[in-house]
């Protein structure tokens, strides 16, 4: 995560006051409405920032005065009626054309690309690195 917060101090972005963050202890009812656990650094991230954005770039995210209808919740329940394969993963962002990207409950990265293929693709790579790669590619 300190990588990731390095690059937000020193740039403008976007991510939610402390009063709209959920707190540690209301987790378990996101984990619970999408049917896993959370890894560390996904906790890490919907704690810390709740969500962020930066130019073109947004990382859904668990808002509380959105709750089950926070971006993260919405696109993860969406997603999952088109693949079985889905349903241990939650969206981290929506690049638009029924692009997506995941993370499991050990914060790897997942692909999906609705094509008419539906394929997952696993990437080799983290949450915090993904994040942090992303906004590299824009500043």
């Amino acid at each position: 995560m300190n990588k990731i917060e390095n690059i937000v101090k020193n740039y403008n972005f976007e991510s939610l006051d402390d009063d709209r963050k959920i707190s540690e202890s209301e987790l378990f009812i996101y984990e619970e409405e999408l049917g896993v656990k959370f890894g560390q650094q996904l906790k890490e991230y919907i704690l810390k920032y709740g969500y962020l954005a930066y130019k073109h770039i947004e990382f859904d995210g668990i808002n509380a005065n959105q709750k089950l209808d926070s971006d993260m919740i919405r696109d993860t329940k969406n997603i999952r009626n088109l693949s079985d394969k889905l349903n241990e993963l939650v969206v981290i962002e929506n690049q638009g054309d029924g692009d997506y990207y995941l993370v499991d409950s050990n914060d790897n990265m997942y692909e999906f690309i609705q094509d008419g293929s539906l394929e997952l693709k696993k990437l080799d790579i983290d949450l915090c690195q993904y994040i942090y790669d992303r906004f590299l590619s824009v500043k």
